[in-house]
């Protein structure tokens, strides 16, 4: 497939590429195909007892801020009406 606007056969191999390296480096990740990312029909890969998990760890459930979360460059910040307004 290509349009004017995406060589998708370039997308295709730079992606190919970089899943071939998450591969070698972590054999046992789940990696979606192109293709099914693509088409919408990519499964959930994650379970999401470990998004709970992880949002847990990372103290960032509805417990600790009932307004929200957010992350700007891998901080985390609560959402508040004030935090809400600068943004």
């Amino acid at each position: 497939m290509q349009t004017e606007k995406v060589q998708w056969e370039a997308v295709s191999s730079a992606y190919d590429r970089l899943t071939e390296s998450e591969r070698q480096e972590k054999p046992e990740a789940l990696i979606p195909t192109l293709a099914s990312i693509i088409s919408e029909e990519a499964e959930s890969l994650v379970s999401l007892e470990k998004i709970t998990a992880y949002t847990e760890r990372l103290g960032s459930t509805l417990a600790t801020s009932s307004t929200g979360h957010a992350f700007f460059n891998g901080k985390h910040f609560d959402v508040d009406d004030v935090s809400a307004s600068t943004l």
